[in-house]
């Protein structure tokens, strides 16, 4: 879109030559206004509009493996945990069978059932 406008005056005054004093004056005004659009520009916008809808199913993609990405270490520290906490149960059962082995075999030295080497394997 454009716009332009203009104003001109024109005045003649005496000429010694001829000795005529003419007087002319001439006002000169113009305004102008344009308007463009474009009907057609082979294709461009449809296009544009095209690579629009792949960049975002291209994002939608790429942040789907992004969220992927940080899954998969979040998983394998929750498995890890898992484990632990199984190994943990399993040293405390352990722990209190040892200490219950070692109550019965000091028991068992006490009354002689066996003798200082088996309670010293036990320990």
């Amino acid at each position: 879109m454009g716009a332009s406008g203009g104003y001109g005056s024109t005045e003649s005054v005496y000429n010694e030559h001829t000795q005529l004093n003419n007087t002319r004056s001439n006002w000169n005004t113009n305004l102008s206004v344009s308007l463009s659009y474009t009907i057609y520009n082979g294709g461009i916008r449809k296009q544009g509009l095209q690579v629009a809808k792949l960049q975002k199913e291209i994002t939608g993609v790429q942040t789907e493996e992004m969220e992927q990405e940080m899954r998969i270490p979040l998983r394998q520290e929750l498995d890890f945990y898992q484990v632990r906490q199984e190994q943990l149960e399993l040293a405390v059962e352990n722990l209190e069978a040892a200490g219950l082995n070692m109550e019965l075999s000091r028991e068992r030295y006490q009354n002689g059932t066996i003798n200082s080497f088996n309670y010293r394997d036990v320990q």
